[in-house]
């Protein structure tokens, strides 16, 4: 595990290196177009979101760790999806963001037929408006919609279209345990069984690579993707580098799991 994290430590370098290139010198200092900021900046959140997973597994706290793992997969999914997508998807993930907005625009109206607004409710109003306004969506648009999946499609469909239905279970179903604190969860890291009757368990459990591993090689096969799609790399030097410690990653994960694999 030690060597691990410095495997992770270089890793997590890496991916804050990826989203400081740029193509060019316009967009050093003019900045991204909207549509391709929402690539960027999913780009970002992944940076923090290994941060934040790799900084609890160094303190040996693999529950709060495992509950960066769907967040961490299900950026990376989106990533790779909106590499390929036209226009209109763009468009439709700024729109289909607004979901929250448009059920607390409805409670606050409907609490506006009984009493009148506090001055923090009528501030969250005009936040929400001003909002929808620099995006360019109507009030009437929005309160209308009643489908808010990116193109239509939820996760699952989404990992259809990327040839990789075989993973929501993996990505999506299980990590639902760490999330939500199902049966799973709670009966392996937060109570323990003595007899027929369980007491609690706080002490934190350490990780092993069957968790670190799978992680860094996604986040780094999507910085590799991401660094081609930005043309931020010309002349090839950055990507072989993440590719190289992609492929020892890989083969790591492939030998722990062929040598040294124990169920838990």
């Amino acid at each position: 595990m030690r060597f691990i994290m410095e495997l992770m430590s270089y890793a997590h370098y890496l991916l804050e290196v990826s989203v400081s290139m740029v193509p060019n010198q316009i967009v050093a200092s003019r900045g991204y177009t909207k549509h391709k900021a929402i690539i960027v900046g999913h780009q970002v959140r992944l940076v923090k979101l290994f941060h934040g997973f790799a900084d609890h597994i160094s303190k040996s706290q693999v529950e709060l760790a495992l509950i960066f793992v769907r967040l961490i997969y299900e950026c990376t999914i989106k990533l790779e999806y909106l590499f390929a997508a036209k226009r209109p998807s763009f468009s439709n993930y700024v729109f289909t963001s607004y979901r929250a907005e448009k059920e607390i625009l409805q409670n606050l109206y409907h609490i506006k037929k009984q009493r009148p607004l506090m001055n923090i409710e009528k501030v969250i109003i005009k936040k929400i408006k001003n909002r929808l306004r620099k995006d360019k969506i109507s009030l009437k648009r929005l309160f209308a919609n009643k489908n808010w999946k990116l193109d239509g499609k939820d996760f699952k469909q989404i990992l259809n279209s990327l040839n990789k239905e075989i993973d929501y279970p993996f990505l999506f179903g299980q990590g639902s345990s760490f999330i939500h604190g199902d049966w799973y969860e709670m009966s392996i890291y937060n109570i323990k069984k003595r007899g027929r009757y369980y007491v609690p368990n706080l002490e934190f459990s350490a990780p092993d690579p069957r968790i670190t591993l799978p992680i860094t090689v996604a986040v780094l096969q999507i910085t590799s993707d991401f660094v081609k799609w930005s043309n931020s790399d010309p002349d090839n030097y950055f990507c072989p580098i993440v590719n190289g410690l992609l492929n020892k990653s890989k083969f790591l994960y492939e030998e722990y799991c062929n040598n040294k694999y124990k169920d838990v």
